[in-house]
This record gives C-alpha cells, sequence and structure tokens, in this order.
C-alpha cells in the first residue's frame, strides 16, 4: 500500500448503465458499463484506497448516509475523495451535481467544479469562449424553438446536433444538411427531444481528441489521437456502445498539428478553469485544418471502451496510474483552492 492512501477512503459515485433497464437509451448513453465500474473499484482497492460503490439514483438515504459519515468527523473529511462519475439527465447542471455537493460539504472530488461542467456542458458556450482566446472553430448558431441566435451566416452543409449532450447523442447520417428544408426537418425532429441545438459549418475531415490531466498552471497534454471508425461511418451514437469501442485510435498526425492542438487545448482548459483531467475534440476541415469541437470534463473512463484512458497511455502511462494520478490532482487541488474554504468552516470558527 502506498503511504499517500493509508487510511484514505473513496466513495466512486456512478450512474451504472444496467441499473435502470427500463429508462431509455438515450437519458443513460453517458452511463459507464457495471463491467467498467467494477474495473474501476479494483483499480483503486488495487492502489491502496478503501473504496465503496454509491449509485445516488439506487438509493438516496445510502448516498446521504455515507456523507453524513464523512462529515460527521474532521478526519474523515480530510481523507474522503468522492470519485466523480454522475452524469444525470435532462438536465443543464447534471455534470455538476457532485462537485456542488462535495464542494459545499467540503469534500474532495475527482475532476472540475460545477461552473467548468455547466460551461462545457454548453457546447455552444463553450465555442463562444474559445472564439475569444483566438481558438479556430467552425462558425455556428444556436437554435431553440422560437428562434435563431445571432450569428455569421452559415454556408451548407451543416451539420446540427443536440447542444448539451454527450456521448454523440442525436448524431446520425442525416444530422449533416444540404439545403433549408433538411435542415427545417432535422431541427423539428430533435427540438422534439432537445431544448437547444448546436448548427455549424459541417467540417468533413478527420475527428481528432486530446486528453488533458493536471490542474491550473500545470496542465499536460497527451497525444493527439485521430479517431477512425468502421466504414467511415458518422462518428455519432450508433458508434459509441457499452460492450466494446468499434472505433480505432491512431496517433498519427503531423507534430506541427499535434502541437497547435494541444497548446490550444491547454490554453481553453486555462480559461475555463478546469480541474483534474479533460477530453477535448477536434475536427479537420477538407485542408486538414483543425478545429475545435467541444470540450468534454467528465470523459468516459471506461477501460473497455473509453478513448480518455487509451490517450493518456501515450505517453503518461497505464489505467492504474492514470487513476492514480486523477485521485492526487483532487486532493490537491482540495488542499488549496479557496473554492473549499467554506465548505471547510467548522462550528464556532
Amino acid at each position: 500500500m502506498s503511504p499517500k492512501c493509508k487510511n484514505k477512503t473513496v466513495l466512486l459515485v456512478a450512474d451504472v448503465y444496467e441499473s435502470f433497464p427500463k429508462l431509455v437509451k438515450f437519458q443513460k448513453q453517458e452511463w459507464e458499463s457495471k463491467s467498467s465500474i467494477l474495473f474501476l473499484h479494483d483499480t483503486i482497492q488495487n492502489l491502496g484506497y478503501s473504496v465503496k460503490i454509491i449509485e445516488p439514483q439506487l438509493s438516496k438515504h445510502d448516498f446521504l448516509l455515507e456523507l453524513q459519515k464523512v462529515i460527521s468527523q474532521p478526519y474523515n473529511q480530510s481523507n474522503t475523495v468522492l470519485f466523480n462519475l454522475v452524469e444525470g439527465f435532462n438536465s443543464r447542471n447534471r455534470e455538476g451535481y457532485i462537485p456542488a455537493i462535495a464542494e459545499f460539504l467540503g469534500i474532495s472530488h475527482t475532476g472540475s467544479d460545477a461552473y467548468a461542467q455547466n460551461i462545457s456542458l454548453d457546447k455552444y458556450l463553450t465555442k463562444q469562449i474559445a472564439k475569444q482566446i483566438n481558438i479556430p472553430t467552425a462558425h455556428s448558431l444556436l437554435l431553440d424553438s422560437n428562434t435563431i441566435l445571432q450569428g455569421p451566416k452559415l454556408r451548407f452543409p451543416l451539420f446540427i446536433k443536440p447542444n448539451g449532450e454527450g456521448s454523440s447523442l442525436g448524431i446520425k447520417h442525416d444530422n449533416i444538411v444540404g439545403n433549408t428544408a433538411s435542415l427545417k426537418k432535422k431541427a423539428k425532429e430533435l427540438l422534439k427531444k432537445y431544448d437547444d441545438l448546436l448548427l455549424e459549418e459541417y467540417l468533413p475531415g478527420t475527428d481528432l481528441t486530446v486528453g488533458i490531466i493536471g490542474n491550473s498552471g500545470r496542465f499536460r497534454a497527451t497525444k493527439v489521437a485521430s479517431v477512425y471508425c468502421p466504414n467511415n461511418v458518422i462518428y455519432g451514437e450508433f458508434i459509441k456502445g457499452k460492450g466494446d469501442m468499434p472505433e480505432v485510435l491512431k496517433f498519427d498526425i503531423s507534430p506541427k498539428i499535434e502541437k497547435e492542438i494541444q497548446e490550444y487545448s491547454i490554453c481553453l482548459c486555462e480559461k475555463i478553469g478546469v480541474s483534474g483531467y479533460a477530453r477535448v475534440d477536434w475536427k479537420c476541415d477538407s485542408f486538414g485544418k483543425p478545429y475545435f469541437l467541444e470540450l468534454n470534463l467528465t470523459p468516459g473512463l471506461s477501460y473497455y471502451y473509453s478513448s480518455f484512458p487509451i490517450c493518456y497511455q501515450h505517453p503518461y502511462g497505464t489505467y492504474s496510474q492514470m487513476i492514480d494520478e486523477i485521485l492526487d490532482l483532487a486532493r490537491k487541488e482540495f488542499k488549496i483552492h479557496p473554492r473549499f474554504s467554506y465548505g471547510k468552516i467548522k462550528k464556532n470558527s
């Protein structure tokens, strides 16, 4: 057992895909599989931590009881980490649930705070922030059921997708629209399920992804991976599953473009105030120029089907080393970041 893990507890707080079989697929597409959670549990345990899996929506009572145990003793409070894998659904606040609870109670948690999580879940807003710091991103508009917000005039073909979803939810072949009639038809279909949509000029080139690890001022980027889908199908919700990983990652881009993507991705993480780890997705135009696509602050960590762990291995280490670093970054953030100071207040302070 590592000395840094001795007498320390990890509460693995997660939404598990198989636990709610009656939910429709799109509601739980971003949730991790049971096998992935069990593998992560064993990895954390093998690092020397005491670890317990908690599914808040299976039993809110048990979740609150565990939190009560933590905050009732100062020693427990300073030696517990909430490993956040809660995704929720149908809310723009969903990826900030656990960070907000942890910060309020004065408990360490993995990943970014609720504010950064909420920003990153809004793809349009994140793209506007990227533009402010001169990161290239495709021209875009935000659509809802009533209006199209102001923005540049867009050129067909266009790509339309949900503005606040991950795991390629709502993305199929017909999300590429070539005329106004196709756009109106697809927008009408998607707005029945999602509150707002992102419309952007379509980029026909390669999908790229890069992992970011670290806290503010000390971020590191993994190598940049090209994402290849079987039979050149679109990288959508039918590609991303819970059994395996049909897409292939290849680390085959030029050093010049890789450095550009890494530097831009780190700049964006600094601007938004990311903590711990993130995945930044890019896409190339027909000339091979990369454009920022989206930022994911709760990327999948499955050993079986997630891209972030594969990127981390190039060049930083094993799956176990990745989880160890994520937990270490959470503890460091908890010790020094002022956002936890309110939650750490003691009675009679």
